[in-house]
């Protein structure tokens, strides 16, 4: 009878286990089907937001309200510009036109400089996690570029151009870079004049200073800075340096390269709209 009672005990406790192990199962699938669902519709929604943050869309500017004079024609792929770009003047003439590659300009550009026509080849540089676009006649130069500094030198006009990227930067160390500057160029150069503008944006501050100074009997160098703050802890620094003949070119050059400039694969400042260089130095000077 023990034999029995025992067998019968197992062959219950079986089924009520086997009956337990169903509907435990069952109610497993239930849980995986609806956490199923509940991933498929984040994967759904990340794919649309990611979709919608990476589609290619038409950039235009117009110098009229009515959208009849562009100003400026092109593509943007996740912010930053992709294939041909078209820039007019005013009267409608072409100034300024050639391709981008993932923001930076590529191969030949032309360009209206002073009146004169002009092709700059572009070439990109991707240094101590910064990258940018320098014209090819542009050479780095070793004697002045340091662990902060990099600089590169046109051998023809001795025009220099130099990406300065400095760390543990505050606003306060910023709005005093101009004073430290010209404290430091009075102890070599003769400074005949300079200027320090701060120039707001959406985007946030820039800070645009210029130094006009005695070189030598012969001739007098201009300096450009442009830079920003980014997050209050590190700067981003653009500085063009040359004869003041070379004035216009450098100014040119100076908007050209720090406005695609960018920091750990992002942009610095956005190039267009009311951020544009010329007009925001135009407002300031």
């Amino acid at each position: 009878m023990y034999f029995v009672r025992r067998m019968t005990f197992d062959i219950v406790f079986r089924m009520c286990c086997a009956d337990i192990r169903d509907n435990w199962i069952t109610n497993l699938g239930k849980s995986v089907k609806k956490e199923m669902r509940n991933i498929v519709l984040i994967l759904v929604l990340f794919y649309s937001c990611t979709y919608k943050q990476t589609e290619t869309i038409d950039y235009t500017e117009y110098y009229d309200n009515e959208k009849k004079e562009e100003a400026i024609k092109g593509q943007l792929f996740n912010g930053q510009e992709i294939g041909e770009w078209v820039f007019h003047s005013e009267n409608g003439t072409i100034r300024q036109k050639g391709h981008f590659v993932s923001g930076l300009q590529h191969g030949i550009w032309f360009y209206e400089i002073d009146g004169v026509d002009s092709q700059i080849l572009w070439k990109e540089v991707d240094t101590q996690n910064i990258n940018f676009s320098l014209p090819h006649v542009f050479k780095y130069c070793n004697r002045l570029s340091d662990s902060s500094k990099i600089s590169y030198l046109h051998e023809s006009t001795s025009v220099v151009i130099c990406i300065l990227h400095t760390v543990n930067c505050d606003t306060f160390c910023v709005s005093n870079f101009y004073d430290l500057t010209l404290a430091d160029m009075k102890t070599v150069f003769d400074v005949i004049s300079s200027k320090s503008v701060k120039i707001h944006s959406k985007y946030g501050f820039y800070y645009y200073d210029w130094y006009l100074a005695q070189y030598n009997p012969n001739y007098n160098t201009v300096q450009y800075y442009l830079y920003k703050n980014i997050d209050n802890k590190e700067n981003i620094v653009v500085t063009v340096i040359g004869k003041e003949k070379y004035k216009n070119y450098m100014k040119f050059l100076l908007g050209e390269v720090f406005y695609h400039v960018k920091y750990s694969y992002k942009r610095v400042a956005f190039p267009y709209g009311e951020d544009r260089f010329e007009n925001l130095v135009n407002e300031s000077m």
